[in-house]
């Protein structure tokens, strides 16, 4: 039989906005995310913390759109002194979605 290696990530985020217009929002989002190596949230853990600004357009009641670019600016590797964990997380992160109702 094979070995089985157990992980877990644990994390949370916040936003503000600001409407600066009537179809318009702006705002920033900060992420924190734990990687462990068991599934109990105990044991070595590496983590990050990402930052960044958001935007929400309205083109029309029924069709608008998404976007949101976070650069990692807080983690740590274990056996790295460099401030950054870029060997388990990405160093940007960015979303950009559309939606449309009918």
């Amino acid at each position: 039989m094979g070995d089985t290696l157990r992980e877990a990530k644990f994390g949370g985020s916040a936003a503000l906005s600001l409407r600066i217009a009537s179809n318009i929002v702006v705002g920033g989002e900060v992420w924190y995310l734990r990687h462990y190596d068991s599934n109990r949230l105990v044991g070595v853990h590496r983590r990050r913390v990402m930052l960044g600004p958001t935007l929400y357009i309205a083109f029309t009641p029924k069709m608008f759109m998404t976007a949101a670019w976070n650069t990692q600016v807080g983690g740590r590797e274990i056996g790295n002194p460099v401030s950054l964990n870029l060997a388990e997380f990405q160093r940007n992160r960015a979303r950009l979605k559309f939606a449309v109702e009918f």
